[in-house]
């Protein structure tokens, strides 16, 4: 019977033993999730998304940069006023309606 009870004495320091490094494990792994989370958001940053300049960025993002300014050069119109456009600009005033004029060298 003592065996029992000092078996049983035993089996529930363990089991306490085991509750406790059990709790310090998943506060362990929560810190280490955060941990992940705040890495991939680091390494999902480079020049387009942030204040990097653009030589911080990995090889992978050279390359999608450099496929992107290729679509860019692909593309049938240029950047600016397209052929055909009607610009638009304020009007000139006339030689009469200037009262003075100033020399800024």
């Amino acid at each position: 019977m003592q065996d029992l009870a000092t078996r049983n004495a035993e089996l529930a320091r363990k089991l306490a033993q085991q509750r406790e490094e059990i709790a310090q494990q998943r506060e362990e792994i929560a810190q280490f999730k955060a941990l992940i989370v705040e890495l991939r958001e680091e390494l999902n940053r480079h020049s387009g998304n942030s204040s990097k300049p653009p030589s911080s960025d990995s090889p992978s993002q050279h390359e999608k940069n450099r496929r992107k300014r290729q679509r860019r050069a692909d593309k049938k119109r240029k950047r600016g006023g397209q052929p055909g456009h009607k610009g638009r600009c304020r009007e000139l005033l006339s030689a009469d309606d200037i009262d003075d004029v100033e020399d800024r060298s």
